[in-house]
């Protein structure tokens, strides 16, 4: 029987690989795919914490770690499986905690148009907008 987190690990591998552009994982409900046919929720097993952390912790630097522990939110650039590049954030109070991640715009493999690859002050600038927004709302 498969772990949670590589549950949530295939899940993201699949839906990138079909086209969708974004995953909403909260503590308890069903996860939402962001795709161009709009946000919908995906049925099965709700996500528990545990389960999102490690997926967090699978795909983030321990300083990414130790931020969300100390500040309860955090936001982060990730390369998922060499592949898509990823913006990504999560907030975590009490027990409950929200993921947003979102495939970078671009090519198809998240380069720029100009096939240059996002900076650290890119992420900067595009999360301290968007990632904050949606990771607010937990």
């Amino acid at each position: 029987m498969s772990s949670p987190e590589h549950d949530l690990t295939a899940l993201l591998r699949k839906l990138l690989a079909e086209g969708a552009y974004g995953l909403t994982l909260r503590t308890g409900e069903h996860p939402v795919i962001h795709s161009d046919k709009g946000s919908h929720f995906i049925e099965g097993t709700c996500p528990t914490s545990e389960d999102i952390l490690s997926l967090v912790r699978r795909i983030t630097k321990s300083r990414h770690m130790r931020e969300l522990r100390e500040r309860g939110v955090v936001s982060f650039m990730h390369t998922f499986e060499s592949h898509f590049q990823l913006l990504g954030g999560a907030r975590m109070e009490k027990d409950q905690i929200r993921l947003e991640l979102r495939r970078m715009t671009g090519q198809p493999d998240g380069t720029a148009a100009n096939g240059s690859q996002p900076t650290p002050s890119d992420l900067d600038r595009i999360t301290a907008g968007y990632l904050r927004e949606q990771i607010e709302g937990l």
